[in-house]
């Protein structure tokens, strides 16, 4: 985690580590911040972005369609190639990339993301959902920038529900999930799917 802090930028570690940050943080983090950065990110003027985003964080282009991408965000959203995609029957498909960690679902059992650990029920803000899966198994995937960030369904089903949970717009920086509890603070969604695996 030492190694992790060091890498941080000034300004982010401005923004966690000090009083003056932290006031403007408390702005920063607000939905509709993220919202004006979004227009900027979905326009043209975005796209300067892409060709330093690639080299920064290593990304191999050959994965995914060749295309103009018109913005940062059309870039970021971008689409693999079918042929590196494994469709092999009577296996495990993955929802996404990134780094998974497994855990049984127990009722004092806490889980581990970015080194902070959460309980289930502050996840999914839900004592009668987390208790519902008593027993299961929790998938924690962890992405990082290079990491393709679509995702798809890993089986048929019927879906049932889809939560928004309302919340603010943390960076996930070590510095950051060091210092409040983000993945409990930030906004995220679940969709609850009903199948017969």
């Amino acid at each position: 985690r030492v190694g992790n802090m060091r890498k941080e930028t000034l300004l982010i570690r401005f923004l966690y580590q000090t009083v003056a940050g932290r006031s403007i943080l408390k702005i920063l983090v607000q939905p509709w911040v993220s919202r004006k950065v979004g227009i900027f990110l979905n326009s043209k003027f975005s796209r300067w972005l892409v060709p330093v985003f690639v080299k920064k964080n290593g990304i191999n282009m050959d994965e995914y369609e060749k295309k103009d991408y018109k913005s940062f965000n059309d870039f970021f959203i971008r689409k693999r190639n079918k042929e590196w995609i494994d469709i092999t029957p009577n296996h495990l498909i993955s929802p996404c990339d990134g780094y998974l960690s497994v855990y049984p679902i127990e009722e004092s059992r806490t889980y581990k993301i970015k080194n902070t650990e959460y309980h289930l029920e502050q996840l999914l803000d839900s004592a009668a959902l987390a208790q519902k899966f008593s027993g299961g198994y929790c998938r924690i995937f962890r992405l990082t920038p290079r990491h393709y960030h679509r995702y798809c369904y890993i089986c048929d089903g019927v879906r049932q529900e889809s939560r928004k949970i309302e919340g603010k717009l943390h960076c996930v920086r070590p510095v950051a999930y060091m210092s409040v509890p983000v993945f409990v603070e930030n906004n995220r969604e679940y969709v609850k799917i009903k199948s017969d695996l």
